[in-house]
């Protein structure tokens, strides 16, 4: 089960303190976005419930050694890929990021698709 990234030492760079964008103006840290959570099957939130969380479960995004996906009541249903590491960067300069479960099953392997917005600060 591991990380789901490139295998480029890119899915490991991060953005600039204070997020920023390129030279295009674009800031990465204002874009939502869609993925699936790893170590779902590992996760606090699978080991007390023995289930995945269901579809429409409020989450948010906290950066916990690499970005967490968090209930509201703060157990963690598992974390991004790698390549969303820059959120790290982007949540340390006061970005928020929250979002629901939109696909989430125990069979075969327990798994969660969410969707995530930035939250307005």
């Amino acid at each position: 089960m591991g990380s789901s990234g490139t295998g480029h030492f890119t899915d490991y760079t991060k953005k600039p303190e204070g997020g920023g964008g390129g030279s295009d103006g674009d800031d990465i840290c204002l874009h939502g976005f869609d993925s699936d959570v790893e170590e779902v099957g590992t996760s606090e939130y699978y080991h007390t419930y023995r289930k995945v969380p269901p579809k429409g479960t409020a989450v948010r995004v906290e950066g916990r050694g690499r970005p967490a996906i968090v209930t509201d009541n703060g157990v963690v249903v598992g974390y991004l890929p790698t390549k969303f590491n820059y959120l790290i960067s982007c949540m340390k300069s006061g970005h928020q990021y929250a979002g629901a479960v939109t696909q989430s099953s125990n069979k075969p392997i327990p798994n969660v698709f969410v969707s995530i917005t930035p939250v307005a600060k």
